[in-house]
């Protein structure tokens, strides 16, 4: 498939997207690729790091292992 064809065919299938989120996801990633700047998180994306780091700080959150370990015993039931 040619560039040309690649973007036809991506340009029909934006087209046809009536998810709002999805096409703002979709214009994030054409607008990085038009620029140098960092990355910048979403408010959401902002608000998990956020309580993941409260929870990490609180020490309420779990080790891989400890989960893993979890995982295994929840299945073996």
């Amino acid at each position: 498939m040619t560039t040309l064809e690649l973007q036809n065919t991506i340009i029909r299938k934006v087209l046809e997207v009536k998810d709002p989120v999805l096409l703002d996801f979709v214009k994030d990633i054409l607008d990085r690729n038009e620029s140098t700047a960092e990355y910048q998180f979403t408010n959401s994306e902002r608000k998990l790091i956020e309580e993941s780091l409260s929870d990490y700080s609180a020490s309420s959150s779990k080790s891989h292992d400890e989960v893993i370990n979890r995982m295994d015993s929840w299945l073996k039931e």
